[in-house]
């Protein structure tokens, strides 16, 4: 790996406890930076206060020599991810107002819209169509941001829309994710450009990646109040886009509800990535198979496994990740030494099924081989000295 970010729920008590540890499993000289996550945003732990985030530690392979951390452009998370601000070019905001209050007035930027019949003039109130008439505009007066020959474009090519806001409608510019108008040879044209910023270390305290969002999430995939103490996918979707690359394979050994599994083919579409997850979990009160594996065949299939509909989708044009799938293995511990020949040879034939399940190509060369194996697999215990 080059960066390990570890989603630890973890209160203040225990925080100092697990860097110590983190220290000495990753390297003190490797820690890059610790996140605060928001848990909830109301309620109370206490009578004094109310505890409302945990953390989120952040180690490299080596910090000397890798420098990935730092480097990884980030998705600005002020895109709404909502069909209202999504079209044909994919997601856009609606963040600044062509007009603006200028602390250098210039008469070239000063000029009326006619946008479908209805005029425009910066500003937009009588008060400054008065000044403007009268040839009073001065250096703190309202103009555009806009020439006009980029608002022709704009208009023309679909980055330009008017909302109404408080007593009247204004022109706002729309802020592509994945695009931008840009000046090429005196011409303007629409390149692709994907925005980013600096991923900071308060990105996760956006109620998003709360665990009241993750409540939500988990109750429209699967049924209300299914399962406790759930993360939210876009959590694990972050730390897996700050921290692997697209052909990673990832592991999480306490898998729970499944969110690393939807996170990670959440990724895989959005980004074209083949990254692969492993996980684990046991099957206590059937979690595995009723939770775990029943929240990835929703989310892959648009359904449930016994054809019941659900409330999730992506969007209106997506349902389900139906691009993707989930193999499903029943683990089983059968405890060998070396004196258990007997029960080693009526175990390889078994074993030798399951090493093909992962690896088609596999090959058996000694008679020993699948046993010496399955020997390896074992839990190392140490005998105790009486």
């Amino acid at each position: 790996f080059q960066i390990c970010l570890l989603p630890i729920s973890i209160d203040d008590r225990e925080q100092a406890y697990l860097k110590a540890l983190c220290d000495e499993v990753f390297g003190e000289e490797n820690f890059v930076c610790g996140f605060p996550r928001v848990t909830k945003k109301g309620g109370k732990s206490s009578k004094a206060f109310a505890k409302n985030h945990d953390f989120i530690m952040g180690y490299c392979k080596n910090k000397d020599n890798n420098d990935i951390f730092n480097s990884v452009a980030h998705n600005d998370a002020g895109f709404c991810n909502s069909d209202e601000y999504f079209d044909d070019r994919g997601f856009y905001k609606l963040a600044q107002t062509l007009d603006y209050s200028s602390l250098q007035y210039s008469k070239t930027m000063d000029y009326e819209l006619n946008i479908k019949g209805e005029l425009f003039i910066p500003g937009g109130n009588k008060e400054q169509q008065k000044l403007r008439h009268l040839g009073k505009r001065n250096a703190h007066d309202w103009v555009w941001r806009w020439s006009k020959d980029l608002v022709k474009f704009g208009l023309e090519n679909g980055f330009i829309e008017i909302k109404n806001s408080g007593d009247r409608p204004r022109i706002y510019t729309k802020t592509y994710q994945n695009a931008a108008i840009a000046k090429i040879n005196n011409c303007y044209k629409v390149v692709l450009k994907r925005r980013t910023k600096a991923l900071s270390t308060l990105e996760f305290s956006e109620n998003i990646y709360s665990n009241d969002n993750a409540k939500k999430e988990i109750d429209n995939i699967l049924w209300e109040g299914c399962f406790e103490y759930v993360k939210p996918s876009v959590l694990i979707k972050k730390i897996a886009e700050i921290a692997t690359s697209k052909d990673s394979i990832i592991l999480d050994f306490f898998a729970g509800s499944g969110t690393t599994g939807q996170a990670v083919m959440e990724l895989n579409e959005e980004d074209g990535g083949n990254r692969k997850c492993i996980l684990v979990t046991n099957n206590e009160n059937n979690i595995a198979l009723n939770i775990t594996r029943e929240r990835l065949y929703r989310v892959i299939n648009g359904k449930g496994s016994k054809g019941e509909e659900i409330k999730w989708g992506y969007s209106k044009n997506k349902k389900s990740l139906i691009n993707n799938q989930a193999r499903v293995f029943e683990i089983k511990n059968y405890p060998l030494t070396l004196q258990d020949l007997d029960k080693a040879e009526k175990l390889t034939d078994k074993a030798l099924i399951e090493f093909k399940k992962l690896n088609p190509a596999y090959k058996q060369v000694g008679e020993f081989d699948i046993y010496n194996e399955l020997s390896a697999l074992n839990p190392y215990k140490k005998e105790e000295v009486k």
